[in-house]
């Protein structure tokens, strides 16, 4: 009987490791996308029900009727999208693994602002939760209404740094996936794009469309990991400057 190497164990215990990260990232990419398009779809069309129109500051009653009346619906999607914020790390983490070996450098860094980023928006998300269970544990309309405007600049801040932070992550890995690979090149394209318009929405303040692109993105690269587009290897490729 042929004696197995312990290396050969540890390499493939890697593979099997690598792997399985891979599909749940890519799983996690596809799930946070989709989430972020329907929160967005929702409010959207539910803000023009109410004839409400960010940004919001001026009209608290009508907001708070809002919220009051949409609870059913309004809590249980934010709560999932917080939730699959949650899961999007691991997306993060998936694509630094990709690109590690094509930027040793550049890929750690954007994977640190795409963590940041991600937990900032988690609040921005888990702020509507915690307004709805107010509502659901009792609070009253005038006592929402109290409660908006300190909750408006906590959103509006969070919406804005962790904003920036998620586009600089999208800009760095799709400036190195459009230049070395890791996945394929025209998402890499895409992803700059899309970041850009994203950027352009921050700055203007535009509400609601601008990081639609950025969900087909996430959708899109999470299903390319996830159906095992393999990541380069670091022998074949040199270190981005």
């Amino acid at each position: 009987m042929q004696a197995v190497h312990p290396s050969a164990i540890v390499e493939r215990k890697e593979t099997q490791s690598g792997s399985g990260l891979q599909r749940i990232g890519g799983a996690a990419g596809v799930i946070f996308g989709a989430a972020d398009l329907a929160v967005a779809g929702v409010l959207l069309i539910s803000f023009k029900r109410f004839g409400l129109n960010p940004p919001l500051v001026g009209k608290e009653g009508q907001f708070a009727d809002f919220l009051h009346t949409m609870l059913p619906v309004i809590l249980p999607l934010m709560l999932a999208e917080t939730a699959a914020a949650v899961l999007a790390l691991v997306f993060v983490r998936a694509i630094d693994e990709r690109l590690r070996p094509l930027a040793p450098t550049a890929s750690p860094i954007a994977a640190l602002f795409g963590y940041a980023g991600l937990v900032i928006l988690m609040l921005d998300f888990a702020s509507f939760v915690a307004l709805e269970q107010g509502i659901l544990g009792g609070n009253s309309h005038d006592t929402v209404v109290g409660l908006l405007p300190g909750w408006s600049v906590l959103t509006d801040t969070t919406g804005v740094v962790g904003g920036l932070l998620t586009v600089s992550w999208l800009l760095t890995i799709n400036w190195i996936a459009a230049r070395r690979g890791g996945y394929p090149r025209v998402l890499g394209y895409v992803g700059l794009v899309a970041a850009a318009i994203a950027f352009v929405g921050l700055m203007l303040s535009l509400h609601g469309f601008t990081h639609i692109l950025v969900n087909l993105w996430e959708i899109a690269v999470g299903a390319a990991i996830w159906m095992g587009a393999k990541p380069a290897s670091a022998g074949t490729v040199s270190e981005l400057p």
